[in-house]
């Protein structure tokens, strides 16, 4: 139909069996309705090259032999625009498209797209840019990308070598970056906030990562996980995550440097990082829920000079071989939940000189070469008190310990000497001091006034033997 220019409706090519080209040179207006094409089995080539919007959504998908799309003057799709499941396309080139609405951009499963090109696409109005599964795709052009308003996705695309956005300042919604065997290189060079997850997983090349900008990502999770080949976090602007901060099982991660960061909504988790030597963030001063730490084989120390309250604090490094010597929270006050320090085989310093109060459990289990506990300020535990199995630990001092609602439970710790609470008026419930062999009986009966429960001492040197 070489000279029809409008159609009142939309345009519809479904189910044509032997349909094999599609040339519509003049039509340059679709008044109302979509543009789908689906599901044409020997169509090979669909020539739109004055068609400037499509007022409803457009679909090209499933159409097993299509190797053109010509759509050099397409502006604007308000609804949308997927293109899926055409496995022998090999180019898709939009040179005029500047916006993008409704369900966004998607692009999947196109297994022989090697080169998506959008040079002037300023804005994805719609749900989401996603780029997903498209086995040979190598480039990815958006380099006029401002921003999105809501998702951004691109994973399982195995020969995207680099991942370049320019221009792109925000993401309203979630960024996921996942399963690019081979990306090496992730640019976000002006990016300043996700409002959702940040998501950088699963990737075996990837060396460089780099977001200089980045100032805030929102709620439920930033992640860096599995990315075996990174070796440096380096976030220089990132102040505020809104949800939780997990960097996880990256093989050969020995820096983790975020210099501005000063609150963490959810949690921190770092574990099974096997070569990061230390961890240091300086302007941290709050977290939400937990500081969760465990199976970071080379992590010497932990250290956060400024962090004064956190949800719940969890040091398990469990690994026989771990190199944990030391946590150094100098200005940590509160401890809103539990407090677990346990399985640190060579841990020797726990630095907490203002710690005041835990809200819950405090435990202090198994710590190969602790010779002391000493918690200066420590005032208040809302739960039980346990402190077992540490094999060098000589002194427990709690001088200001005056509240303690759950009971205490002092098991197993063979060189204790010396367990020092003065102030401690009352336990609320059991009384345990069990198997310290070179812990003086006659320094702990005086313990057995202040319980409100049960008081069980044995094991204990001069004492009777435990049952």
């Amino acid at each position: 139909l070489p000279r029809l220019s409008f159609i009142g409706g939309g345009l519809s090519l479904v189910d044509n069996a032997g349909l094999e080209t599609v040339d519509l040179p003049s039509l340059s207006t679709l008044e109302e309705g979509d543009l789908t094409v689906r599901g044409n089995p020997a169509l090979r080539s669909i020539g739109l090259p004055r068609l400037a919007n499509t007022p409803g959504a457009m679909a090209v998908t499933g159409n097993a032999v299509l190797e053109n799309l010509e759509l050099s003057a397409l502006s604007t799709a308000p609804w949308g625009i997927a293109v899926e499941d055409n496995p022998v396309l090999r180019r898709l080139e939009l040179p005029a498209l500047i916006q993008v609405g409704g369900n966004g951009l998607v692009l999947v499963g196109n297994q022989g797209l090697q080169a998506a090109l959008l040079p002037e696409l300023l804005d994805v109005d719609g749900v989401q840019l996603r780029v997903v599964g498209n086995d040979s795709l190598e480039r990815l052009e958006l380099p006029q990308l401002r921003g999105t308003q809501e998702h951004v996705e691109v994973s399982g695309n195995p020969r995207l070598v680099e991942l370049l956005f320019p221009q792109l300042m925000r993401v309203g919604g979630h960024l996921r970056v996942a399963r690019n065997v081979g990306l090496l290189r992730l640019a976000l060079p002006v990016l300043n906030s996700v409002m959702q997850d940040l998501q950088v997983q699963d990737h075996g090349a990837l060396s460089e990562f780099s977001a200089p900008e980045l100032s805030r990502v929102g709620r439920v999770v930033f992640r860096l996980d599995r990315n075996n080949a990174l070796v440096s976090l380096f976030l220089p602007s990132l102040r505020h995550v809104e949800g939780d901060m997990e960097v996880t099982a990256n093989r050969v991660l020995t820096e983790i440097s975020l210099p501005s960061l000063t609150d963490v909504e959810g949690e921190v988790r770092v574990a099974q990082n096997p070569v990061l030597p230390h961890l240091l963030i300086p302007g941290l001063q709050s977290i939400g829920r937990k500081l969760w730490l465990y199976e970071n084989r080379d992590l010497s120390e932990l250290r956060m000079p400024r962090l004064e309250r956190v949800g719940e604090l969890w040091v398990s490094e469990l690994l026989p071989d771990s190199k944990l010597s030391s946590v150094l929270l100098p200005e940590l006050k509160t401890v809103d939940w539990s407090m677990w320090v346990k399985n640190n085989p060579v841990l020797e310093v726990l630095a907490l000189p203002k710690l005041s109060e835990v809200g819950e459990v405090l435990r202090i289990f198994e710590n190969g070469k602790m010779p002391e506990l000493l918690l200066p300020e420590l005032k208040t535990v809302g739960g039980e008190l346990e402190v077992r199995g540490n094999k060098t630990l000589q002194r427990v001092r709690l001088p200001q310990l005056q509240t303690l609602r759950g009971g205490l439970d002092v098991l197993s710790n063979p060189a204790l000497l010396e367990f020092s609470v003065p102030q401690l008026r009352v336990v609320s419930w059991t009384l345990w001091i069990r198997k310290n062999p070179s812990l003086s009986t006659r320094a702990i009966l005086p313990l057995e006034a202040r319980t409100q429960g049960s008081f069980i001492a044995c094991g204990n040197r001069g004492g009777e033997p435990c049952p």
